[in-house]
C-alpha cells in the first residue's frame, strides 16, 4: 500500500501499518501483537476499543499523561531502570493518530523518537 510507505517514510521507520477504524479491529490487533509479559505504555486517552484491546492482551500496562512527550519519556525511562538485568520483555507504545474523546492529534514523530528508550536501551 503506498500510503503505508508514504507514512514510514515521512516518519522515518521501514515500514507502518494503517487499520481501518472499527472497534473489532482495534480491540483485536493488539492482542494480536501483544501477550501477556509484554510492557504496553499508552496514552491515558485512548478510547474504549483500544483500551479493551490492551486489557485483551494482558500485558503489563504504564500510563502517561495524555499527550505529554516528558511524561512518556519519563515512563519509558523508568521501565528501563526497572528491567535492567531481567530477562528482555518486549515493549509497545499505545496512542491515537487522531483521539477519538478528546480530538487532539498524536505528534507521531515524537513518539516514534521515544521508542528509542525502549530498544536502544536493550
Amino acid at each position: 500500500m503506498t500510503v503505508e510507505a508514504d507514512i514510514a517514510a515521512h516518519l522515518g521507520v521501514p515500514k507502518s501499518i494503517i487499520y481501518a477504524q472499527a472497534f473489532s479491529t482495534i480491540s483485536s490487533i493488539i492482542p494480536a501483537f501483544a501477550k501477556r509479559g509484554d510492557i504496553i505504555v499508552a496514552d491515558k486517552a485512548v478510547n474504549y476499543s483500544i483500551r479493551k484491546g490492551i486489557q485483551l492482551s494482558r500485558s503489563t500496562v504504564k500510563w502517561y499523561e495524555h499527550n505529554d512527550m516528558q511524561d512518556l519519556e519519563k515512563v519509558l525511562a523508568s521501565i528501563v531502570e526497572r528491567e535492567k538485568g531481567r530477562p528482555l520483555k518486549r515493549r509497545f507504545i499505545v496512542t491515537e493518530g487522531t483521539f477519538e474523546n478528546v480530538g487532539d492529534v498524536a505528534d507521531l514523530p515524537k513518539l516514534v523518537r521515544a521508542q528509542c528508550l525502549l530498544s536502544c536501551h536493550l
